[in-house]
């Protein structure tokens, strides 16, 4: 992926790179409970439920440089772990 941006993106600008445009966080949660084999139980927190409920990245910016990932994010996340 450095190549791709030294070759296509020359802004100061941050750029999302995402293979999805919206997670919740408990989603995340249990996905990374999935992968790291975690047992226990996952929930939120009684004072902090009106925290923030979604991470939203704005990908557009980088489809319309035409690059697109090579896994899927079950698998990105799988291999950052091991």
């Amino acid at each position: 992926m450095p190549a791709f941006f030294i070759l296509q993106y020359n802004e100061r600008e941050v750029i999302h790179v995402s293979v999805r445009n919206d997670i919740s966080i408990l989603e995340l949660a249990d996905l990374v409970k999935e992968i790291v084999g975690y047992k226990g139980k996952i929930g939120l927190a009684a004072t902090k439920q009106d925290g923030t409920p979604r991470i939203l990245l704005d990908v557009s910016k980088i489809k319309k440089l035409g690059w697109m990932p090579r896994y899927d994010f079950f698998e990105g996340i799988k291999s950052i772990y091991e």
